[in-house]
């Protein structure tokens, strides 16, 4: 009897308190009325809401993402987007969602390979002719970038030349005013 009753202590000890789960769907009721409301989608995960609301179904319809006990498939992708859009680590994000850093990780991971499934339909490959003009616009943009350089040594040259003069002239005109005034250079 003290075996069943261990393994159901173990089982209350997995599971989130009352407590944690409702500030978790306050946190995500929250962040959906960000995402729709107040335009904040764009800070959040770099979509509009229709292109996230499209994405969710994509995923979905075409990758097989689901919705896990705990966690919707549109939860999931707002998390992943948030992470990937903002440079976030799954550390802070799983502090942030008041979640484990396995399950934001393992989450973030499952949206991760519902995308990459998606490759061959929406990422094309570069081809040779792609290949073509990407050189050019690089040698392109390096022999811009040389012009410049050469054009602001020159503006900087003649700034210098500029600034040289004009302490000369300053150290002329002194001479010219002042005549018999020395320098006492045995100070």
């Amino acid at each position: 009897m003290a075996s069943v009753d261990d393994s159901r202590k173990r089982k209350r000890v997995n599971l989130p308190s009352q407590e944690l789960r409702l500030h978790r769907q306050a946190v995500w009721e929250e962040m959906l009325q960000d995402l729709s409301t107040n335009n904040n989608s764009r800070k959040i995960i770099r979509m509009s809401v229709d292109a996230f609301k499209l994405l969710c179904q994509k995923l979905q319809n075409e990758c097989g993402l689901r919705q896990t006990q705990r966690m919707s498939v549109e939860e999931q992708v707002a998390r992943f987007l948030h992470i990937v859009g903002n440079d976030f680590r799954t550390r802070f994000v799983s502090w942030l969602y008041r979640r484990s850093v396995s399950a934001t990780s393992r989450h973030f991971h499952r949206v991760l390979n519902a995308i990459i499934s998606l490759e061959e339909q929406y990422i094309k490959q570069p081809t040779d002719r792609d290949q073509e003009l990407e050189d050019e616009v690089t040698h392109d943009m390096l022999d811009a970038s040389q012009d410049e350089e050469l054009n602001g040594t020159r503006d900087e040259d003649e700034r210098g030349e500029q600034i040289r003069n004009s302490i000369a002239d300053d150290m002329w005109n002194d001479y010219i005013l002042h005549p018999n005034n020395e320098i006492n250079m045995s100070i």
